[in-house]
């Protein structure tokens, strides 16, 4: 028994990554399409893989069936793995018996998501990495250049312009008092881990990068497309809708929308409509809601909300395009910017050098 413990316990802490989970969902899907039985499909997969980490949660899953759990039961064991709403799918596809379906289904709503997250963080290196050299080339400049420059102006006893003082000011501080700005940026980021450990305040601070120019509407629309996904596939395979509002709000990554769409699912149970409680939280954006209440009058809810995902992705692309084209040369200007006022502070002086007395 204690064994037993200590095994769920490791499993629970188990992760791999999203591409891994999406093509073992697509190799599952393949296999039971061909008429195999589930744990004579997971054996075939753990005989496949090479990967000890990916070969240990299979054998997980290929044993806790044969002892008579359902597929589902098992996949919730690895909640860092499989989310609350692969799991729900899972238990729909076997209520349903179209588990292979499902799992389609599934295969390709991780494979989309997964080329977009990728398309982000492809998007993301650039930006990254022009700002990771603007900082280390500051850095230097501060460190290794301006008081070259301080001693040299100090040992021949001229008047510096005003600007150039500040220049050399700055650097002069900064090389001075640099640990405390390191101390406070420990605590700063610090603090915000913690805050972000407890609901409350990550739901707080979810709420102010909402409330960021282009940011917080970037990451609307993100949210918006993937809580569409999740509960069009949902709806589909039957789950009751109170329910998947529940499990699509809890696959939310903003913990203030997802706080507000778990409200509309407990409102949801008293009556009324999807978009009425929706509308009433005022959480997702206004043309989402307006599509979801025509897909409830039409009875196509489900296909209205592919629609939604495919709009509200379309929109995440062009806010990264549209993002990037303003970042970079952004970027480059303020960098440019406080290279420039370096340089030309430290031309001053050298040229007010020349009216100095001999």
């Amino acid at each position: 028994m204690v064994a037993s413990k200590a095994r769920a316990h490791q499993d629970s802490k188990t992760a791999l990554s999203a591409s891994v989970v999406a093509s073992l969902t697509e190799e599952l899907s393949t296999l039971l399409s061909a008429s195999l039985e589930l744990d004579r499909a997971l054996g075939i997969m753990i005989e496949a893989n090479q990967d000890e980490k990916i070969k240990e949660v299979l054998d997980s899953l290929h044993r806790r069936i044969h002892e008579g759990a359902d597929f589902s039961v098992a996949l919730a064991s690895y909640p860092k793995i499989f989310s609350p709403t692969y799991i729900n799918l899972i238990r729909a596809g076997e209520v349903g018996g179209n588990l292979p379906e499902v799992l389609a289904r599934l295969s390709s709503y991780l494979n989309m998501m997964a080329a977009l997250r990728d398309r982000v963080l492809s998007a993301m290196i650039y930006p990254l990495i022009l700002v990771v050299v603007a900082a280390l080339s500051l850095f230097g400049v501060l460190v290794f250049v301006l008081p070259e420059f301080d001693k040299l102006f100090a040992d021949m006893g001229v008047p510096l312009p005003l600007l150039t003082e500040a220049v050399l000011a700055s650097a002069k501080i900064f090389n001075q008092y640099w640990w405390i700005l390191a101390v406070l940026l420990v605590a700063i980021c610090g603090y915000l881990k913690y805050r972000y450990r407890d609901p409350h305040g990550r739901a707080q601070i979810d709420s102010w990068l909402l409330g960021l120019p282009l940011f917080g509407s970037f990451l609307k629309n993100w949210e918006t497309a993937s809580f569409a996904r999740n509960l069009s596939v949902l709806t589909r395979q039957g789950v009751p809708m109170t329910q998947a509002l529940a499990v699509a709000a809890d696959a939310v990554s903003n913990r203030y929308i997802a706080e507000n769409l778990h409200i509309a699912a407990g409102e949801l149970q008293l009556g009324g409509t999807i978009a009425k409680r929706l509308h009433d939280t005022e959480t997702l954006p206004r043309q989402a809601v307006q599509m979801i209440q025509i897909g409830e009058e039409s009875g196509e809810l489900a296909t209205m909300l592919e629609r939604i995902a495919s709009l509200y992705d379309r929109k995440v692309r062009a806010s990264i395009d549209r993002g990037l084209a303003l970042l970079e040369p952004a970027l480059i200007l303020i960098l440019g910017s406080v290279i420039a006022i370096i340089i030309f502070s430290i031309l001053m002086a050298i040229l007010g050098l020349n009216d100095a007395p001999i």
